[in-house]
């Protein structure tokens, strides 16, 4: 099952401490990590670490081969070393080359999008990797409102998998992802909390 590195924010204790859906709404037993070639590597911004709707958290419970880190913004430059055969998955991305050998590692930006957008500027290391682009996805529920090709990070892990391994294996990574946003709207609505944003 996927792990995650650095300072995290607990959460309520009215909330499961993995999914952070209301404990009645905790979808934990239901995840069955899906094996994947491609390890996936979640960079993913302090402040989405402390967000009920961050679908990074959901993504690394429904991956095997995933890990998930957080970064701080403190500096202008981040270190980060990328690992052999990593690629970045990052949007309005020129086709990868014919011929060209797939990721060995998948690096997915967690953030709003201003957040990732200043998280891949400020990670020079980023800048030099091969880049994987997904297609605008299809209209979909989703906890935010995004730019017109933007997805939530869940989803789009899930369109990667489908892109790089088939759509077999990610049909339970889309199926999971529907399900979270159906929890959490579930769980919005009893509390009379107002979510999209």
């Amino acid at each position: 099952m996927g792990r995650a590195k650095g300072a995290t924010a607990l959460p309520s204790p009215s909330l499961c401490p993995r999914c952070w859906l209301d404990q009645g709404l905790c979808l934990c037993a239901e995840v069955r990590p899906v094996e994947t070639r491609t390890h996936f590597l979640i960079l993913r911004h302090l402040n989405e670490a402390r967000r009920r709707t961050n679908s990074a958290r959901i993504a690394a419970l429904g991956l095997a081969n995933c890990e998930l880190v957080d970064r701080r913004e403190k500096f202008d430059r981040i270190e980060f070393e990328p690992p052999p055969g990593a690629w970045v998955l990052f949007p309005n991305a020129p086709p990868p080359m014919e011929g060209q050998k797939p990721p060995d590692v998948l690096i997915v930006l967690d953030g709003t999008w201003r957040e990732a957008k200043r998280m891949f500027a400020r990670v020079p290391a980023l800048q030099t990797l091969p880049r994987l682009s997904l297609p605008p996805p299809p209209p979909t529920p989703r906890l935010r409102v995004p730019p017109a090709y933007g997805m939530a990070t869940l989803e789009c892990i899930a369109y990667a998998v489908g892109l790089l391994e088939g759509a077999e294996k990610a049909k339970p990574l889309h199926d999971l992802f529907a399900l979270f946003v159906d929890r959490s709207r579930e769980g919005a609505r009893r509390a009379g909390r107002r979510l999209l944003r």
